[in-house]
């Protein structure tokens, strides 16, 4: 309870916070180009380029993420996360690594990755062109994933729909975590589709994303870029939800469903 009032001090006093974000973003700036010339140099052992690569995109999207909780204005990150969709498909590989090959299935920091850079994605109105770097990952990583699909169908209705996923039987972590917004999606009662995403981002999201260790959830510590459930935002535009009930959440991007539904 003490963090959840912590995190909804934050949300209400963005302007205290602009400083911090401002030195995170020009940190991890600096950062991001030193490791770029490292690649560039070839000083990066061969068997670690595929690490290093993704890692580079991580920050480039917790620089995204930062400048949101900061106030950019969102024409501008509208720009920035054209640019994201591009980089993480020169960039990225998040597969999941088990017994002796990969899985088709993301581990659980890759799984919120294309997660929030689809949800962005859709809030932010970027082209189909850019979009459709984001898909070019999923199918060419042969990952079939019921939110993916949703999210993905909603840009391009001719997409076939693909109702089995690729999940290993014994490795059911993010069908688990992701199970009320799931089920959400099948919902065909649009107030049953309306609470079960108000519970999942109210009493589901942010205990697992605090299991999972996946993102700094408090503004206590020094690598926090904020606490928002971009997904949860995704499906209210997508499925046109009436978000009152939970709007005032304090890890909703409300702001970005506003944007979305002003254009």
């Amino acid at each position: 309870a003490k963090l959840y009032t912590l995190i909804q001090t934050f949300n209400t006093c963005l302007l205290v916070w602009i400083p911090y974000f401002n030195a995170y973003i020009n940190e991890n700036t600096s950062g991001i180009d030193e490791m770029c010339n490292l690649l560039k140099e070839n000083k990066i052992e061969e068997d670690r380029i595929n690490r290093f690569k993704s890692s580079v995109f991580s920050y480039k999207l917790k620089n995204l993420i930062a400048k949101f909780s900061a106030g950019t204005e969102l024409t501008i990150l509208s720009e920035e996360i054209a640019s994201c969709c591009c980089d993480m498909k020169r960039l990225w590989a998040n597969l999941y690594y088990y017994k002796n090959g990969y899985l088709k299935q993301y581990i659980s920091s890759g799984y919120n990755e294309m997660i929030w850079m689809l949800s962005l994605a859709t809030l932010l109105k970027v082209d189909r062109d850019q979009f459709n770097n984001l898909v070019e990952i999923i199918d060419r990583d042969g990952v079939v994933d019921v939110l993916f699909e949703k999210i993905i169908s909603f840009h391009d209705p001719l997409r076939p729909i693909i109702s089995d996923e690729t999940y290993h039987p014994k490795i059911q972590y993010i069908p688990n975590d992701f199970k009320l917004l799931r089920s959400a999606i099948k919902s065909t009662d649009k107030k049953e589709t309306e609470k079960l995403v108000g519970n999942y981002l109210t009493k589901e999201w942010y205990k697992n994303q605090k299991k999972l260790g996946t993102l700094t959830l408090s503004p206590e510590k020094d690598s926090y870029i904020g606490c928002w459930c971009f997904e949860a935002a995704a499906f209210v535009v997508i499925l046109d939800l009436d978000d009152s009930s939970f709007r005032d959440c304090p890890y909703y991007p409300k702001d970005l469903v506003d944007y979305f539904r002003s254009k």
